[in-house]
Formats: structure tokens, sequence, C-alpha cells
């Protein structure tokens, strides 16, 4: 029997965020008021330019993650403006060491990973797993499908506390 399932986070604003795009747009605005000033013979294109490399950075906050899991098998994306998709990691259900929710009792472990793979900030779940002979920490937000799922395929010397 294939195991399947799929849960997409969108990935919440933060104050910092907000701030860059702010200077994002203040950049934007001051180059648009540099080439009118200075009469710029492409006052025109230059403008159109300035406005879509505003649209381009300010659309790239714009993200979610997806995660997906079949028969233990997890794999992990961002997807950046709805246009462009990110591989962050696909473990393999024998790769996995540890998965679990997350709480402070775990920080040691979390703190030996080489990579840390934050995605979203905030995730409610991490799994530990070994890859190319170093130890790797994705942190996601699972549903109790996904949880299921991962229980019924990983290998048997997983620790899985939920």
């Amino acid at each position: 029997m294939d195991y399947y399932s799929e849960t997409a986070v969108k990935y919440k604003l933060t104050a910092k965020d907000y701030l860059k795009i702010g200077g994002i747009v203040a950049t934007g605005l001051v180059i648009a008021l540099l080439s009118f000033m200075f009469g710029a013979q492409f006052f025109v294109l230059l403008i159109a330019a300035d406005i879509y490399g505003m649209y381009y950075f300010i659309s790239r906050f714009n993200c979610e993650y997806e995660y997906l899991v079949t028969n233990g098998e997890l794999d992990a994306d961002k997807i950046i403006a709805k246009s462009r998709r990110k591989r962050l990691a696909n473990v393999k259900s024998g790769e996995f060491l540890l998965i679990a929710k997350y709480s402070e009792k775990y920080q040691h472990q979390i703190n030996s990973c080489v990579r840390k793979i934050n995605a979203p900030k905030g995730g409610t779940h991490f799994a530990i797993y070994q890859k190319s002979m170093q130890k790797n920490c994705i942190f996601f937000t699972p549903d109790g499908k996904m949880l299921e799922n991962l229980k019924a395929n990983v290998g048997k010397g997983v620790y899985i506390d939920d």
C-alpha cells in the first residue's frame, strides 16, 4: 500500500521583512527621482525597469513551503512567488535518525547538526537525518496524516516523539 500525504504552509511576513520591502520601495523611488532630475534620455525605459525591479524583489517575499511524504520519503520545497520551486531537502526513509516535536530537550541534538533547514520559521516538528556522512536537521510543520505516514514507513531504529 502506498502512503502519500502533502502539506503546504504559507510564510508569514515578519517586521524585518516589511522593513526590507520598505527599503526596496524607497530605493526604487530614489532611482526614479534621480533619473527624472538628471533628465535621463531613456526616462520612461528607466522607470519601467525600476518598477519591474521593485515588483521582482517584493514578489520574492511571497513564499510557501510544501512538504510531501511518500512511503516514508520526505520532500521539502520552497515555492517562491507561485512560480519558482526550490528543493530544500529530499530525505529517504532509511536516512532518518530522529523525528520529534520541537522542544528544548532536543536542543543539543539540533545544535550538533551541520546543516539546518528552517522551513518555515517556527516549524513545529523537526527531523534529524544523516546524508553524506553528516547530520542534518529540517524543521517542518506536518499534519496528522503525514506523521502517521512517517511512523509507518521509517526504519525501526528511528525515534519518533510527538
